[in-house]
């Protein structure tokens, strides 16, 4: 859909009413050294499929490191208005931590979304 003013001053069109988001594609060779990292950098869009949401690091974050768990452990109080955290398999939060996000839904990053591609690289038994 086309919007905005034509050069007379006329819309080109309203729009649609609807939410609709597009997603960029990519391709990821099988034979990339580190295909289970190059497919990660994708995850956001799975994630952002499956639930519903928009990954904005304001109302939904991720964390795919221990570091960027202790981060967030750090800046928890800029945060006002988290609703869920989505943790990669790999980070593994403290106790702290754990009490600390006990008051958002956590959400564990499944290795589902890329499981068929992972196996046929032969990196997933």
């Amino acid at each position: 859909v086309i919007t905005g003013k034509r050069q007379d001053g006329s819309e080109y069109s309203e729009g649609i009413p609807a939410n609709l988001k597009y997603y960029h594609t990519d391709f990821v060779h099988k034979s990339e050294e580190y295909l289970a990292d190059s497919l990660l950098n994708h995850v956001i869009e799975m994630i952002q499929l499956e639930h519903g949401v928009r990954i904005d690091d304001d109302s939904y974050i991720m964390i795919m490191s221990d570091d960027e768990a202790d981060e967030l452990e750090k800046k928890w109080n800029e945060y006002t208005d988290i609703k869920a955290i989505y943790v990669s398999q790999d980070v593994l939060l403290t106790a702290s931590q754990e009490a600390l996000f006990e008051s958002v839904d956590i959400y564990i990053i499944p290795d589902y979304y890329f499981n068929f591609e992972l196996r046929e690289a032969g990196e997933l038994w």
